[in-house]
């Protein structure tokens, strides 16, 4: 529940992939009319795995309070 919104996102950019392959199934695009699209998603899903994997790490760190051990 945490990176809800990332969450949404991947499931979006997913399911603008699986989209773009039932039109190609249906032959109502090519395979190569779909290719740029396709990357740019891939790039995107990327993206938000970076961003959740950061996020994670942020999250994970301990926390030291400002004027905490080792300052004076």
């Amino acid at each position: 529940m945490e990176f809800l919104y990332l969450d949404i996102a991947d499931g979006s950019a997913v399911e603008c992939a699986a989209a773009l392959d039932v039109l190609v199934a249906q032959k109502r695009l090519k395979s190569d009319d779909v290719r740029e699209g396709k990357l740019i998603l891939q790039q995107v899903v990327s993206l938000i795995m970076g961003l959740r994997n950061n996020a994670q790490s942020r999250i994970a760190e301990d926390f030291e309070p400002y004027g905490g051990k080792g300052q004076e």
